[in-house]
Protein backbone atom coordinates (compact mmCIF):
# COMPACT_ATOMS: atom_id res chain seq x y z
CA UNK A 1 0.00 0.00 0.00
CA UNK A 2 1.01 3.52 -0.68
CA UNK A 3 2.87 5.53 2.18
CA UNK A 4 1.20 8.78 1.60
CA UNK A 5 -2.70 6.44 1.66
CA UNK A 6 -1.21 4.65 4.91
CA UNK A 7 -0.38 7.72 6.36
CA UNK A 8 -4.20 8.71 5.83
CA UNK A 9 -6.01 5.77 7.09
CA UNK A 10 -3.63 6.65 10.13
CA UNK A 11 -4.24 9.74 10.16
CA UNK A 12 -7.91 9.01 10.45
CA UNK A 13 -7.21 6.23 12.87
CA UNK A 14 -5.66 8.75 15.32
CA UNK A 15 -8.46 11.04 14.68
CA UNK A 16 -11.59 9.22 15.99
CA UNK A 17 -9.00 7.12 18.56
CA UNK A 18 -9.01 11.07 20.13
CA UNK A 19 -12.40 12.21 19.75
CA UNK A 20 -13.42 8.96 21.08
CA UNK A 21 -11.46 9.52 24.64
CA UNK A 22 -12.27 13.31 25.05
CA UNK A 23 -15.78 14.27 22.80
CA UNK A 24 -17.92 11.90 25.50
CA UNK A 25 -16.48 13.54 28.76
CA UNK A 26 -16.77 17.21 27.63
CA UNK A 27 -19.94 17.43 29.80
CA UNK A 28 -19.14 15.38 32.34
CA UNK A 29 -18.61 17.21 35.19
CA UNK A 30 -19.44 20.86 35.74
CA UNK A 31 -17.75 23.96 35.27
CA UNK A 32 -14.92 24.44 37.81
CA UNK A 33 -14.42 27.79 39.09
CA UNK A 34 -11.43 28.42 37.25
CA UNK A 35 -13.86 28.02 33.78
CA UNK A 36 -15.83 30.11 35.48
CA UNK A 37 -13.81 32.92 35.64
CA UNK A 38 -12.66 32.29 32.21
CA UNK A 39 -15.83 32.66 30.82
CA UNK A 40 -16.82 35.44 32.63
CA UNK A 41 -14.21 37.22 31.29
CA UNK A 42 -14.88 36.45 27.82
CA UNK A 43 -18.79 37.79 28.04
CA UNK A 44 -17.70 41.10 29.81
CA UNK A 45 -18.29 43.65 27.34
CA UNK A 46 -15.08 45.35 25.01
CA UNK A 47 -13.20 47.70 26.56
CA UNK A 48 -12.32 51.02 24.75
CA UNK A 49 -8.57 51.05 25.52
CA UNK A 50 -6.92 49.50 22.90
CA UNK A 51 -4.56 47.18 24.84
CA UNK A 52 -7.04 45.79 26.86
CA UNK A 53 -9.39 45.43 23.54
CA UNK A 54 -6.64 43.62 22.02
CA UNK A 55 -6.40 41.33 25.27
CA UNK A 56 -9.68 40.68 25.17
CA UNK A 57 -10.06 39.89 21.90
CA UNK A 58 -6.76 37.69 20.84
CA UNK A 59 -5.96 35.92 24.37
CA UNK A 60 -8.17 32.30 25.16
CA UNK A 61 -10.87 34.57 26.34
CA UNK A 62 -11.52 35.91 22.92
CA UNK A 63 -11.28 32.38 21.32
CA UNK A 64 -14.20 31.75 24.23
CA UNK A 65 -16.09 34.89 23.28
CA UNK A 66 -16.02 33.28 19.31
CA UNK A 67 -17.33 30.35 20.37
CA UNK A 68 -19.83 31.51 22.84
CA UNK A 69 -21.20 34.04 20.07
CA UNK A 70 -21.11 31.22 17.36
CA UNK A 71 -22.35 28.29 19.37
CA UNK A 72 -24.20 29.10 21.98
CA UNK A 73 -23.42 30.05 25.78
CA UNK A 74 -23.25 26.54 27.44
CA UNK A 75 -20.74 24.44 29.11
CA UNK A 76 -20.24 22.73 25.71
CA UNK A 77 -19.73 25.68 23.73
CA UNK A 78 -17.19 26.71 25.92
CA UNK A 79 -15.50 23.63 26.01
CA UNK A 80 -15.14 23.31 22.45
CA UNK A 81 -12.19 24.89 21.36
CA UNK A 82 -9.98 22.96 24.12
CA UNK A 83 -11.84 19.67 23.31
CA UNK A 84 -11.05 20.00 19.35
CA UNK A 85 -7.37 21.51 19.73
CA UNK A 86 -6.73 18.85 22.22
CA UNK A 87 -7.97 15.77 19.03
CA UNK A 88 -6.58 18.03 16.59
CA UNK A 89 -2.91 17.96 18.31
CA UNK A 90 -2.39 13.89 18.38
CA UNK A 91 -2.73 13.70 14.20
CA UNK A 92 -0.17 16.70 14.28
CA UNK A 93 2.34 15.48 16.69
CA UNK A 94 1.95 12.11 13.79
CA UNK A 95 2.64 14.73 11.07
CA UNK A 96 5.66 16.34 13.28
CA UNK A 97 7.18 12.92 14.19
CA UNK A 98 7.32 12.10 10.27
CA UNK A 99 8.74 15.41 9.71
CA UNK A 100 11.64 14.87 12.63
CA UNK A 101 11.94 11.36 12.02
CA UNK A 102 10.70 10.06 9.30
CA UNK A 103 9.36 6.93 10.89
CA UNK A 104 6.09 6.51 10.19
CA UNK A 105 6.19 3.97 13.31
CA UNK A 106 7.74 6.06 15.62
CA UNK A 107 5.38 9.14 14.40
CA UNK A 108 2.07 6.71 15.41
CA UNK A 109 2.85 5.82 18.56
CA UNK A 110 4.06 8.77 19.70
CA UNK A 111 0.89 10.15 18.88
CA UNK A 112 -1.17 6.85 20.25
CA UNK A 113 0.44 7.87 23.62
CA UNK A 114 -0.13 11.48 23.20
CA UNK A 115 -4.37 10.32 22.50
CA UNK A 116 -3.82 8.05 25.56
CA UNK A 117 -2.47 10.56 27.94
CA UNK A 118 -5.00 10.59 30.85
CA UNK A 119 -3.53 14.60 31.23
CA UNK A 120 -4.27 15.59 27.93
CA UNK A 121 -7.52 14.11 27.86
CA UNK A 122 -8.14 15.73 30.79
CA UNK A 123 -7.13 19.13 30.01
CA UNK A 124 -8.58 18.71 26.45
CA UNK A 125 -12.26 18.76 28.17
CA UNK A 126 -11.59 21.91 29.95
CA UNK A 127 -12.33 25.13 28.91
CA UNK A 128 -8.67 26.23 29.54
CA UNK A 129 -6.04 26.69 27.36
CA UNK A 130 -3.74 24.31 28.22
CA UNK A 131 -4.97 21.46 24.93
CA UNK A 132 -4.58 24.74 22.64
CA UNK A 133 -1.30 25.62 23.93
CA UNK A 134 0.28 21.92 22.86
CA UNK A 135 -1.92 21.95 19.57
CA UNK A 136 0.31 24.83 18.77
CA UNK A 137 3.33 23.86 20.02
CA UNK A 138 3.21 20.64 17.91
CA UNK A 139 1.57 23.09 15.00
CA UNK A 140 4.39 25.59 15.42
CA UNK A 141 7.43 23.47 15.26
Amino acid sequence: MNTKIQNIFLIIFLCILSSSLRYPLIEQSSIWLDEAWRINASQMPLNSNITILANQLMSYEGLLRLAGHLIGSDEWSYRIPSNLSGIFSVPALFYLGLILTKNQKISFIAAVLLALNPWHITYSIEAASYSIGSFLVVLLF
